[in-house]
């Protein structure tokens, strides 16, 4: 306690010692630190908002902000109006909030449009809504993808038909808006194609076209008649195309020294799906497949018509017709033999994305030595030999499964590589400037500038003044009471204003000595004064 009262005497003894001006100074450099420390604190206190989303309509931006004021969230509609963003304390407890909710409802209504009964429903009415429920829930589920904004589908699904020459298959588009700065890679594309597609009944991946914002085509229409080239085909070709390139560098590279050797491959693929069925006949091989074999005979005799050829024989009274025998041996035979020639059926069906023709161009690096002439070390180029080429191109042709009867052709070359130096690492600071935020260095600016206002306005000045303050003074012996008279005789070069200036042949005159003094120092003297006062008046 006794402490804190003598600092407080001693700080308080101090202001009175200072002058106007000097007070002035300390006084602004204690309200400047103030403000500077304020201020910082303000800016390091204060909550930045974040984006809980982007893409929505008014009526989904305004449904959030209500949704957030309910639960006491605090919330401010994005500059774009296209958006809502939160403090970032409080970012995931907002996040929770609009997932409970059902919010935002992005890519329009689903399946809820069916919550409510409308008995006076039509059955177009109700195909049309059905349509749109779908549509809102496939943009929804697209919408999940993290690279995904927005998302919006149209389905086309044709009306059933009772001929089916007259069926047509049904068809969707999607339309995706990213996230600035991403992008979405052919693996995610095609998961989306399958996403719509196993949704829709009767509907094929390949009928399924994708966009971006920006009206690039991610996934074309594919009419699944084998012409033209979708995206899955061109990916293949050059995934073979790469797969080969590999072979090729991981042979040689370690012959001839790691990026010595560029390799370029060519793949053509049949994509055409082949079903050929053929029947073999072979008449030698021959066998009765069945035998049929009949005999008919007979032998014994029957009675035949006889007599005069007339009428007169059939009247009557005339006589009756005459009766003979005739002999009655008879046979017949017949044989039928069916024979089942020997039969192949063969049926062979070729698959898609068989290889048709294979071209491969590689080059390869020569050899270098190293010459020393004058201190440096200069690198000479070597060419490699021709039966070293014809090592390698014998290497290359049995790595990429060369065949002469399918047309494939392999050339090796050897060129001299161009050396290109490498590029500096950035430094530290050029690095750091490049990843600086906007916002951070407007910060960063506005603190540099204020402490270098607060150092120059305020810490300068103060400083200087007090520098000034606590230069050689007149004081006093500690304890000794003096009149002025008694310090008249002490003055002088050799008494306690020593430390001053004296006039030049005055040091025998102590009032012209004082007078000097006080002319040259001021506030020294004013200082003095005060003390003696307060001595004399305790």
């Amino acid at each position: 306690m006794e402490t804190l009262k003598k600092i407080g005497k001693q700080s308080k003894a101090f202001y009175q010692s200072l002058s106007p001006a000097r007070r002035w100074s300390l006084g602004l450099l204690l309200l400047l630190s103030l403000s500077f420390f304020v201020f910082v604190a303000v800016v390091l206190a204060r909550d930045d908002y974040r984006a809980l989303g982007g893409g929505m309509s008014a009526e989904e931006v305004q449904a959030t902000v209500a949704r957030l004021k309910e639960r006491n969230i605090p919330a401010r509609v994005r500059d774009t109006g296209d958006g809502v963003e939160v403090p970032a304390s409080r970012l995931d407890e907002a996040r929770i909030e609009l997932a409970a909710a059902g919010l935002p409802r992005a890519g329009g209504a689903g399946f809820e449009l069916f919550d409510h009964d409308d008995l006076g429903m039509t059955r177009f009415r109700e195909q049309v809504t059905y349509q749109r429920a779908l549509e809102g829930e496939l943009a929804r589920s697209i919408r999940s993808l993290k690279e995904v904004r927005s998302a919006r589908v149209h389905l086309v699904l044709p009306q059933r038909s009772l001929f089916r020459d007259e069926q047509r298959e049904p068809s969707a588009s999607v339309m995706v808006n990213l996230l600035p700065g991403a992008d979405l890679d052919p693996a995610r594309v095609k998961g989306i194609r399958y996403l719509v597609s196993s949704a829709v009944e009767g509907l094929r991946p390949g009928r399924v076209t994708v966009i971006d914002g920006q009206g690039r085509v991610l996934a074309r229409l594919d009419d699944g008649d084998g012409g033209g080239l979708s995206d899955e085909r061109v990916a293949y070709q050059r995934e073979v195309e790469r797969r080969v390139e590999r072979r090729i560098l991981d042979l040689l590279e370690p012959l001839v020294g790691a990026g010595r050797v560029v390799a370029q491959v060519t793949a053509e693929i049949d994509f055409d799906k082949v079903v050929e069925t053929r029947e073999e006949y072979d008449p030698d091989r021959a066998v009765v497949r069945s035998e049929q074999r009949t005999n008919e005979s007979r032998n014994r005799e029957s009675a035949v018509a006889a007599g005069v050829v007339g009428t007169p024989s059939n009247l009557p009274g005339g006589g009756g017709a005459a009766t003979g025998t005739q002999p009655g041996d008879y046979q017949r035979s017949s044989e039928t033999l069916s024979y089942e020639i020997d039969k192949k059926v063969q049926r062979t069906e070729r698959p898609q994305g068989s290889l048709r023709r294979l071209s491969a161009a590689v080059v390869v690096d020569g050899s270098y030595r190293s010459d020393g002439k004058g201190g440096k070390v200069q690198p000479t180029y070597q060419p490699r030999s021709a039966e070293e080429m014809e090592r390698f191109a014998v290497l290359v042709k049995k790595a990429v499964g060369f065949d002469e009867k399918r047309g494939d052709q392999v050339e090796v070359s050897n060129l001299a590589f161009q050396t290109v130096e490498a590029p500096e690492a950035p430094t530290f600071f050029a690095a750091w400037w490049e990843n600086l935020d906007g916002m951070a260095a407007a910060r960063i600016a506005g603190l540099v500038l204020l402490g270098a206002l607060l150092f120059f306005l305020g810490v300068r000045p103060a400083l200087r003044g007090l520098l000034a303050a606590r230069g050689p003074r007149t004081v006093l012996p500690p304890g000794q009471a003096m009149t002025v008279s008694e310090l008249e005789q002490r003055l002088g070069p050799a008494g306690l204003l020593a430390g001053a200036p004296a006039a030049a042949g005055s040091a025998g005159e102590p009032a012209q000595n004082i007078r000097q003094i006080a002319a040259q120092n001021p506030e020294r003297v004013v200082h003095l004064l005060k003390s003696w006062l307060e001595e004399e008046s305790k």
